[in-house]
């Protein structure tokens, strides 16, 4: 099997500050990392469902912005499981709270709204039949507290636009070069074409029903 932090090396760009960053690293963003609910997603240019669960999540012992994570994924009926590695890169900040928290109170306890972006790397079981490696871009957002504690922005969900937990990528199989788009999301998936015709919520082309949609 690969080695999962060497291979991950590749995919690292520059870092930012560690002062921009600190106080959100230093927390355990473990349970803001995995949906509440679950993926859509899709593989390959035929947009093949593919079904991407994420089973545990842990914080690395040496590495702030590192987390460990075990799933499995689904295509029709293959089930693989899958091992990983979360990467954190950046932390964009954004000073408008979403409207539905405005509305709740003069004096809100929540402080900011933001994006946690980064990369992961995720190998399948070797032994599995149709495995490979998962890799790409995410990010997931979250809403910050006056008192500094993290959460998700689920209150936003009611939202016609909004989405969550996105990952953009590709999947490699071990025993060749060759590569296939996948993406997956919580509410949407990015880059998903004309598989999504919904407006206020993801609904699939049925052009891709023989797809698993």
């Amino acid at each position: 099997m690969p080695n999962l932090l060497l291979l991950l090396i590749s995919f690292l760009i520059c870092s930012p500050s560690e002062s921009r960053m600190a106080a959100i690293l230093d927390q355990d963003l473990s349970e803001l990392l995995i949906p509440s609910s679950e993926f859509l997603g899709f593989i390959g240019e035929d947009k093949q469902r593919i079904y991407m669960q994420f089973d545990s999540l842990w914080k690395d012992v040496d590495q702030k912005n590192l987390y460990h994570l075990k799933g499995h994924s689904i295509v029709k009926s293959n089930r693989c499981d899958f091992k990983g590695l979360l990467i954190i890169e950046g932390i964009s900040e954004d000073e408008d709270l979403p409207r539905e928290l405005d509305k709740k109170s003069p004096n809100p306890e929540w402080l900011s709204a933001g994006k946690i972006k980064g990369r992961y790397l995720f190998s399948e079981n070797p032994e599995q039949k149709h495995v490979g490696i998962f890799s790409g871009s995410y990010w997931c957002t979250y809403l910050l507290k006056r008192d500094g504690e993290l959460s998700s922005n689920e209150v936003n969900r009611s939202s016609d636009d909004f989405r969550d937990h996105q990952y953009e990528g590709f999947w490699r199989a071990y025993e060749d070069d060759n590569s296939r788009v996948c993406n997956w999301g919580l509410a949407r998936i990015p880059k998903s074409g004309d598989l999504d015709i919904g407006a206020a919520e993801f609904s699939a082309n049925p052009k891709y029903q023989e797809q698993g949609w």
